[in-house]
């Protein structure tokens, strides 16, 4: 049969009313250059026809048909609309999702006004400058719903800058960056909490995209299954000469064999089409695990962060030193950021040293948590006492604010300090917190939603970690007993027992194709029997009359068909302002030039490369371009750098 179909699949091409077989091969040849002989062609002609709803074409083009392999991407998750400030700030118009996954878009987050973009999330700051700025992360709420979490600037990526602070028009000028920097990183947020939304397309229309996807559950490939036999050369011969043998054959053998007619009377029997789809339904177990560093983090303003132990981190409020101020009667005020990422870890905050001279005062989000030397300092105005206290005050207030860093998010500290003559003012805190692994909640992944919906499609065989509980349409009987695995994080292996962890499924589903192979049948077994080493002759029949046309050629070889070895590219560039952002600030006034360049690599359209800027430069015009070296070197110097980092335990990291 594989043999059969081999043949009745790749002969057609040989069929022409010509007799010129070079001609016919050239024609042939040139069809399937012009569908295939570019990345474009290849993706327009092939790849999204069998990743999409739109049907494949046969190379000549007389013909169409339906060769899909993934399911359709028009399932809308997520939109994003933006508009620019007169600032260069941006806010959003809207930002919709779809949470319920039933096609129904809604308002999922409090909007901010954007001042920065990177890769995980956006910076927020007095519009048109950079000053007060506040970071935020997309995240994924328990319920699926997108969310902006505060987050230290030192655990976001790829940010820089778009507002007036960092040059005229940069919102407008790079509008398409910024939606797919925007939307990319919030498709991702999502992702990462519910696998089902993979993101399998994206449309930016003016300052709006869209982000499409489907469910895993509802497409799964399919895997028909046949008997994998091929007859042998002798066999298929005496069948091909004698069609008749093989109908013989066949019914002799089923009348005898009592498999057969018990198959016959069974489900299996039918003489529907059917196909085989197999699946698997997964329990997922993931870790959850925190280092110190993750459950707080410094955000900005006068201090530090040090850890000071497995579970201990010890906080700096102010600026260390001594004398460092001086006046009568004088007042400063020094501010400082933690974040905190988990507040649920933190077990204890205690306020352990003070350091000031001459009254200090210690507010968390507006609210006292201890003032110097009395702990009588309530208000917002001057200390109640002299201004001179002639003292260089060294006290351990033992002070619990737990509390205030429970609220979880950014916690904002200030440290009034009045200092007469010379005088200084600093805390510091020991933050105790849980670092010990815990497994977070399970879900469950099912790839065999759509069959198990289906009424046209019955289950076949089942199996369950190993243990095979359905076989042949009907319930084994066996149970697995339940089974340990290691869940394993980046720091902890956590063992978790459970009823089940894979079950592995395979179902029948009823086709609606209906297939006549006699005709392919007959005619491959013609062109078999009257082909030689010369040529070839042909027999195709007219499925309306009956009537055959016949035809013949040679083999010929001996000329060569010109194809292109490669597809020509260009590589260009295009000057934009270094509007990068690090923990310090914009990296304009440390950089020796404000001017950086984005590269591109693109196929040459008719030998010419395409360009799409007045201010796009071609660096390397349409040829064979080989970058390998390049390559090589930026990965190597990205590689040597990462070996530069030194980790937070204070050791270099070895090579």
């Amino acid at each position: 049969m594989r043999v059969a179909l081999f043949l009745l699949f790749q002969l057609p091409t040989l069929v022409y009313s010509a007799d010129d077989v070079v001609s016919r091969a050239k024609a042939s040849a040139g069809m399937v250059s012009s569908q295939v002989g570019s990345a474009d062609g290849l993706k327009n002609n092939y790849a999204n026809p069998m990743l999409t709803t739109e049907n494949l074409s046969t190379a000549d083009g007389t013909g169409n048909f339906s060769a899909q392999l993934g399911c359709s991407s028009n399932n809308k998750f997520l939109e994003m609309a933006i508009q620019p400030l007169p600032t260069g700030d941006i806010r959003f118009l809207h930002l919709l999702q779809d949470v319920k996954l039933n096609g129904t878009l809604q308002n999922v987050t409090p909007l901010q006004t954007v001042s920065g973009v990177c890769a995980n999330g956006l910076i927020s700051c007095n519009p048109g400058s950079w000053d007060n700025c506040t970071s935020y992360q997309w995240s994924a709420s328990d319920s699926g719903t997108l969310t902006l979490e505060p987050m230290s600037l030192s655990d976001m990526g790829g940010c820089y800058c778009i507002n007036d602070s960092c040059g005229d028009r940069q919102a407008w000028n790079n509008i398409s960056s910024i939606l797919n920097d925007l939307g990319g990183g919030a498709s991702a947020a999502l992702s990462a909490k519910n696998p089902y939304y993979a993101t399998s397309d994206t449309s930016i229309s003016d300052t709006t995209i869209r982000f499409y996807g489907q469910k895993p559950g509802a497409c799964v490939a399919s895997d028909s299954y046949a008997d994998s036999s091929i007859p042998s050369t002798s066999e298929l011969s005496s069948y091909i000469n004698n069609p008749n043998k093989l109908n013989s054959d066949a019914f002799s053998t089923a009348q005898s064999n009592d498999l057969y007619q018990g198959v016959v009377k069974s489900n299996l029997g039918s003489t529907d089409s059917y196909t085989y789809k197999s699946c698997d339904v997964r329990r997922v177990i993931n870790m959850d695990e925190a280092t110190i560093e993750d459950i707080i983090g410094f955000d900005g303003g006068v201090g530090s962060v040090r850890v000071c132990g497995i579970d201990c981190l010890e906080l700096v409020l102010g600026r260390q030193g001594d004398n460092y101020w001086g006046g009568s009667c004088t007042m400063y005020e020094a501010y400082t950021r933690f974040n905190v990422k988990k507040p649920e870890r933190i077990i204890s905050a205690t306020l352990t040293h003070a350091a000031f001279d001459d009254w200090i005062q210690v507010t968390s989000n507006n609210s006292v948590i201890w003032s110097g030397p009395y702990n009588n300092w309530t208000g917002t105005g001057r200390p109640p006492g002299s201004c001179e206290l002639a003292t260089n005050w060294r006290m351990n207030p033992n002070v619990d604010f737990t509390s205030h860093l429970k609220r979880g998010g950014p916690i904002d500290f200030k440290t009034r300090v009045e200092v007469t003559g010379g005088g200084e003012g600093y805390t510091r805190a020991i933050v105790k917190a849980d670092t010990t692994c815990k497994l977070k909640p399970d879900y469950v992944t099912n790839s065999c939603t759509a069959f198990e919906q289906e009424p046209a499609c019955n289950l076949v065989e089942e199996t369950v970690d190993g243990v095979q509980t359905f076989r042949n349409y009907a319930a084994t009987g066996l149970t697995p007993l339940p089974q340990t695995n290691d869940i394993v994080g980046a720091y902890c292996r956590i063992a978790a027992t459970r009823d089940w962890f894979h079950k592995k499924r395979k179902y029948q589903c009823k086709s609606d194709d209906d297939y006549d192979l006699k005709t392919g049948l007959d005619r491959s077994a013609y062109i078999y029997k009257n082909a030689t080493n010369d040529g070839y002759k042909d027999r195709i029949a007219d499925q309306s009359t009956g009537q055959f046309t016949y035809s013949s050629g040679s083999f010929d070889t001996s000329q060569p068909i010109n194809t292109l070895s490669y597809t020509p590219m260009c590589k260009t560039r295009i000057p934009r302002l270094a509007a990068d952002v690090t923990q310090f600030g914009t990296v304009q006034d440390k950089t020796t030039s404000s001017i950086k360049y984005d590269v591109f690599y693109k196929e040459c359209v008719d030998n010419t490369c395409p360009i799409e800027d007045s201010s796009e430069e071609i660096i390397k015009n349409c040829q064979n371009i080989n970058e390998f070296a390049e390559a090589a070197t930026i990965m190597q110097t990205l590689r040597k750098a990462g070996q530069d980092i030194i980790c937070t335990s204070g050791n270099m990291q070895l090579p």
